[in-house]
């Protein structure tokens, strides 16, 4: 485990967890290969007997929805991490206390507007975000010229759609005051190779790759959280890819970020 940020750790473990999960499936199948041949029948009482029996003739389920299962809950982990990483920039611009006047405009102007935004939504709240009018009524007051400490709503500034192509959370993320975009990942060498290309590949070509592959990665979550089981896009090939990638871009944005 490297050392990292507790969201980033936080996602790295869902994706060893998906790991071990399919892992450990198709070793239970050849585990029962192996023994099969080797149970010695006449030391099982009855009830063992007939369990075993039974679990000998069990036909395995399709991995195809273990594979959606841990497909889906990889992304929606990559996409929390976005998230928190956009909450912990927030945090990180409350605790230092500054005054109104210590902040650029559009700074103040990004927090009135997403606050304001996620304040209007209070009868409906997205089920992902936790928050009451009163934080984000304070947030408002303090974006003010006279305000001594001005706070910033982490639930607000992470509120935002998209976040699997990057795009706009590399928006949200400069405004809130750190360069972070999409060339930068172009040029990173653990991306380059998640994405099978060469260290002397131009970050153009790597950014034009990265993008559509992020974009395939949004549609294959997509079709398996409306289709469920029926949904048949991923394979084991398709999902170590896209782990490696999303693995290598949460790297990336760590970098960028500090």
């Amino acid at each position: 485990m490297s050392t990292s940020t507790p969201h980033k750790i936080s996602f790295e473990l869902i994706v060893e967890s998906g790991r071990d999960w399919l892992e450990w499936i198709d070793a239970a199948s050849k585990f029962e290969t192996v023994v099969k041949s080797n149970i010695d029948w006449s030391s099982l009482k009855g009830e063992e007997s007939q369990f075993v029996g039974r679990r000998l003739k069990t036909t395995p389920p399709p991995k195809q929805i273990l594979l959606n299962a841990v497909y889906i809950t990889m992304v929606a982990g990559f996409e929390e991490y976005l998230r928190a990483s956009l909450k912990s920039i927030a945090a990180h611009l409350t605790g230092q206390k500054k005054a109104y006047a210590e902040f650029q405009k559009d700074l103040i102007r990004t927090n009135i507007r997403e606050a304001a935004r996620l304040l209007k939504r209070m009868d409906s709240p997205p089920d992902y975000l936790q928050f009451n009018e009163d934080d984000l009524c304070q947030v408002l007051g303090s974006c003010t010229p006279g305000s001594n400490a001005v706070i910033f709503n982490g639930e607000a500034l992470s509120e935002v759609e998209g976040l699997i192509r990057l795009k706009n959370f590399c928006d949200r993320a400069a405004a809130l005051g750190k360069k972070i975009d999409l060339d930068q990942f172009g040029k990173d060498s653990k991306i380059k190779e998640a994405l099978g290309q060469k260290s002397s590949s131009s970050t153009r070509e790597v950014r034009k790759l990265l993008e559509a592959e992020l974009t395939k990665i949004a549609t294959f979550r997509n079709r398996v959280a409306h289709q469920g089981g029926s949904a048949s896009d991923v394979t084991d090939s398709i999902l170590f890819a896209h782990r490696g990638l999303l693995c290598a871009v949460a790297d990336a944005v760590e970098i960028g970020l500090k």
